[in-house]
């Protein structure tokens, strides 16, 4: 899985996993295999505003993962 900075156009991905994405000034992005799998984010603070994981790559640390890399 790599993770990053999302672009403008992967935004709705990361609001079909989470609506609380949408209030993130700077969000990234967990792609496996071409699929966005999770998404974290950062409101003005810096205060985490969200984390999230597609259903089947929960319970797999992916989301521990998001919040130690942001």
């Amino acid at each position: 899985m790599e993770i990053r900075l999302a672009e403008a156009a992967e935004r709705a991905a990361c609001e079909a996993l989470t609506p609380l994405a949408g209030q993130a000034e700077k969000l990234w992005v967990g792609e496996h295999a071409g699929e966005i799998v999770a998404c974290a984010g950062y409101a003005a603070g810096p205060k985490l505003t969200a984390v999230a994981v597609a259903e089947k790559w929960r319970r797999q640390g992916v989301g521990r993962l998001m919040v130690m890399y942001v």
